[in-house]
């Protein structure tokens, strides 16, 4: 019984590899925009600690709010350079989201009332680049974050 139709095939069956082009440059610019914008929140919370005289328990909702903030961009710039489309779109709304707090009108009041330069500086940093990062992102660099295309002609 050689000629059984019903026997698997003996060849290797696989599908066809997928292949994602190289990183646009776009997108490694966003990138590290991104890890700019990460820096310039640890400057701001440096300035912090350094106001209050390195008192952790009057900069602690700081250290928290700040950590957990640079964990999140942190872990969606390294999905983001790995080509995730979700990653990209999280991104984002996250940063829509932050820039609409730090553009409101009475925010900004208050703080220009009571920073130092440094602390100015970082605190617009930080939205200007998430904002460049997600032109690059959705710009240039859109193609990319598309489904990558068989191998099959």
């Amino acid at each position: 019984m050689t000629n059984n139709p019903y026997t698997p095939p003996a060849a290797v069956v696989a599908d066809p590899e997928r292949v994602r082009g190289p990183r646009p440059r776009s997108v490694s610019i966003a990138v590290v925009l991104i890890w700019i914008a990460i820096g310039a929140m640890l400057a701001m919370l440096g300035s912090v600690v350094w106001q209050t005289s390195f008192d952790f328990f009057v900069a602690r909702p700081g250290f928290i709010g700040a950590g957990i903030g640079m964990v999140i961009w942190s872990f969606l710039s390294y999905q983001i350079a790995r080509g995730r489309n979700w990653a990209r779109l999280l991104f984002t709304a996250l940063c829509l989201y932050d820039s609409r707090t730090v553009w409101s009108g009475v925010n900004r009041m208050i703080f220009q009332a009571v920073a130092n330069r440094l602390e100015l500086v970082c605190f617009y940093l930080r939205p200007v680049a998430g904002m460049i990062a997600i032109i690059l992102l959705f710009g240039p660099g859109r193609a990319w974050f598309r489904k990558a295309q068989d191998l099959r002609q």
